[in-house]
């Protein structure tokens, strides 16, 4: 299986598969599932590798380009960039 990720523009009439992926500081991988709630606002959830659970919020920085900011339950943030992967 061939997967390639890209820095993607969230346009609400791409209905292409977002995710979002952080990179903490510690070094410990996550995954933010982007989720449409009407076909134009997006929430982003955040899927842990392991037992924390944090909340992931999709903030537009000019109306067009989004970042994906992950707030952390013991109040550390994170952020983290929101792209697209396809898998052949």
């Amino acid at each position: 299986m061939i997967c390639t990720t890209t820095i993607h523009a969230l346009l609400s009439a791409d209905r292409m598969p977002y995710a979002c992926r952080l990179i903490s500081t510690g070094g410990v991988h996550y995954t933010c599932r982007l989720l449409s709630t009407d076909g134009v606002h997006y929430t982003c959830r955040l899927i842990p590798t392991g037992g924390v659970h944090c909340t992931c919020i999709l903030i537009s920085t000019d109306g067009v380009h989004y970042t994906c900011r992950l707030i952390s339950t013991d109040g550390v943030h994170y952020t983290c960039r929101l792209i697209s992967t396809n898998c052949m």
